[in-house]
């Protein structure tokens, strides 16, 4: 099932292109201790702005208001349509967060759906020869099974979340200059981040297809 989120990927270099390309100016200027105590108090949470889909299907605070990109993909083989959602948001040092929405047109039983966070994690290591899988767990997020994961290349620290909501899988990604990684700033995006409630029946346990 290789390249299953083409569409997921391509962003994730994209914007780490951006990135690399903006800040690699700026590496080297400053310790790394150094950033990671100034960037604490700069984080400027009570300014970041709380955003609500377009579908009210989730909020989420983000430090500006999001652009957002959309994107209708058939699968070749099964004819299977999804739809690729990407919302995205930068501060003013350059980090990146970004909600990713992928529907599927189908229903998926449990096994099927850790194959697809697995895939996806595979396919983000893969977009870049220097990326460095840092960190994977499994866990739960609300009452959902979660893939999280961190890489890190040569000057980008990428976190995400992943997890099903029924048939939607949604993806939390934070790109960040290495010297401006710090876990704080992560934990509040997903955190503030709420689904609706009438996007939360779980319908885990489902082996229909």
């Amino acid at each position: 099932m290789a390249r299953l989120f083409a569409f997921f990927v391509l962003v994730i270099i994209v914007l780490a292109a951006m990135y690399t390309f903006k800040f690699s100016k700026d590496f080297g200027a400053h310790s790394e201790k150094a950033n990671v105590e100034e960037n604490l108090t700069t984080f400027d949470f009570q300014d970041w702005h709380e955003f609500t889909a377009p579908n009210n299907a989730f909020k989420v605070l983000m430090p500006s208001l999001p652009q957002h990109a959309t994107e209708n993909i058939k699968d070749k083989n099964t004819g299977e349509s999804r739809k690729y959602e990407m919302y995205f948001s930068e501060k003013a040092d350059g980090s990146i967060f970004m909600i990713s929405v992928i529907g599927f047109s189908a229903p998926l039983i449990k096994g099927e759906k850790e194959v697809f966070l697995r895939t996806m994690m595979n396919d983000a290591i893969e977009s870049n020869p220097n990326n460095k899988l840092l960190k994977v767990e499994s866990g739960k997020y609300k009452e959902y099974d979660s893939l999280d994961y961190s890489l890190e290349n040569t000057e980008t620290h990428i976190d995400t979340k992943t997890f099903f909501v029924n048939d939607t899988l949604y993806a939390l990604t934070r790109l960040v200059k290495m010297q401006n990684h710090n876990a704080k700033e992560f934990d509040f995006f997903i955190n503030s981040f709420d689904l609706s409630s009438g996007n939360t029946k779980s319908t885990q346990g489902k082996t229909t297809k």
